[in-house]
């Protein structure tokens, strides 16, 4: 009886070292999982952070260049005036240069 009593502990000590063993494999595989998820949350978030640096980056060159723009075309709406400004003097310089001249 005793004998019986030895080989049934001996069953289920290798049960349970069968049993260890896969929760210690599986235990293994999901932290494996985890750091792999969290590895990836890292690196979409450094990928959040960059994208709205970039974003707030690309804002700010867009701003600089309506303000450059707007200026820009403030400088030529004056360089058409001054210019229509000098046909016209040119215009009347002509007109008189032909009648002093006498010539049509």
């Amino acid at each position: 009886m005793i004998d019986f009593l030895d080989k049934e502990l001996l069953k289920i000590n290798e049960g349970l070292a069968r049993e260890d063993a896969v929760k210690k494999e599986t235990d293994s595989l999901m932290m494996n999982k985890i750091k792999k998820y969290e590895d990836e949350i890292s690196r979409l978030k450094d990928d959040r952070s960059r994208l709205a640096e970039e974003n707030s980056n690309i804002l700010t060159i867009s701003s600089d260049h309506k303000r450059i723009n707007e200026d820009l075309q403030v400088k030529l709406t004056a360089a058409e005036k001054k210019i229509k400004e000098q046909e016209k003097i040119i215009k009347n310089y002509q007109q008189n240069y032909i009648r002093i001249d006498g010539k049509n």
